[in-house]
């Protein structure tokens, strides 16, 4: 099979694209440039590092050019829903309308079938494509690949899907492969430092303003220095003495409006998802499911209410921490994703 690989420059793509070469597999590698790093050298030695891999395995390397592109779907969406008081996932964004769908094109244009990632999950195939949790929990990446539809998962191909992260070293290390102890990337790609507030301000043209930190009951607390600066949970920076630690509990946009309260206003008892994307099934009303509503979180219990337009998750057990613009993510009881979606709001 002919098969372009998407090469980063780190170990697991390197493993991956040997993988499929051990295979024999009619294979190459594509580097994609999405963003302009102030560190110039990052994105020059990730291209460098991908190539050599691509060298030593011989195989063909190609790069890709996406800045504008980039830009455009992801840093001025994920700036956009900022400022209005969202909590957005910019990389299952960039999954589902940028990376995957990009790439796929380009490896289609080349002549290949099929694009394979680095990605620990897995790909099934039962009358529909669904993405399933791999062993390696720890790395498991299927939470940001939740938006990708059928067309995407038909043509992608994940071959580290059966194994451990030290798997994956050990083989890089066997087979030789400069990037056996490279470290993992971390945080989100595009921001520098993982300081949000200082990339927001910096790329976006119109900053909200100052506006008012109220409780649940509209009274008014203090003044908050522009929504974009807080996210549901958030205890600090707020400037308010109050005889308990307050925490931001709800961001309103429209208002320019932060609501501060207790660590037990936090906690909801359901949400309202919407933007439902399907995968292991195309109805989840009256299912009992495992979700989660952050990469990092620990899956829990809740039950669907599905009327086709947007799914309400109804919580076994009251959960703190839901924030608008975060996947809400829908598993069954074997790690696969029966569906995902946006969260509208906490109930």
């Amino acid at each position: 099979m002919k098969i372009a690989v998407a090469m980063s420059g780190g170990v697991d793509s390197s493993v991956a694209a040997q993988i499929l070469k051990n295979q024999n597999h009619d294979i190459c590698g594509i580097t994609a440039v999405f963003f302009d790093d102030k560190d110039k050298d990052i994105i020059e030695q990730n291209i460098e590092d991908a190539k050599a891999i691509c060298d030593f395995i011989d195989i063909k390397h190609h790069v890709i050019d996406l800045r504008e592109k980039f830009d455009t779907r992801v840093m001025s969406s994920f700036c956009g829903q900022y400022l209005e008081g969202k909590t957005p996932n910019p990389c299952m964004n960039c999954n589902a309308v940028m990376k995957f769908p990009e790439l796929i094109h380009f490896a289609e244009s080349l002549g290949y079938e099929k694009l394979a990632t680095g990605h620990y999950s897995k790909i099934i195939h039962q009358d529909r494509y669904f993405i399933a949790k791999g062993p390696a929990l720890q790395k498991d990446q299927s939470y940001f690949l939740a938006f990708l539809n059928q067309e995407i998962l038909s043509k992608i191909i994940f071959p580290l899907g059966d194994f451990e992260k030290d798997q994956v070293r050990q083989i890089a290390s066997d087979f030789n492969l400069h990037t056996a102890e490279r470290s993992d990337s971390q945080e989100i790609c595009f921001i520098p430092d993982d300081d949000y507030i200082a990339f927001i301000e910096e790329y976006s043209s119109s900053i909200p303003s100052d506006g008012d930190i109220v409780n649940s009951e509209g009274k008014i607390l203090g003044k908050h220095k522009g929504i974009h600066r807080y996210t549901i949970g958030q205890r600090r920076g707020m400037g308010i003495s109050a005889e308990k630690p307050l925490y931001v509990t709800d961001i309103n946009g429209e208002k320019n409006q932060i609501t501060a309260g207790y660590k037990e206003e936090l906690t909801k008892n359901s949400l309202k998802a919407v933007n439902i994307n399907y995968m292991k099934t195309l109805d989840c009303n009256d299912l009992q499911v495992q979700m989660m509503t952050r990469s990092t979180q620990r899956p829990f219990k809740a039950h669907l209410e599905d009327n086709s337009t947007y799914i309400t998750a109804h919580f076994n057990e009251p959960q703190s921490g839901i924030s608008p613009g975060q996947g809400a993510v829908f598993y069954d009881d074997e790690g696969h994703i029966l569906a995902a979606g946006v969260i509208e709001s906490s109930l």
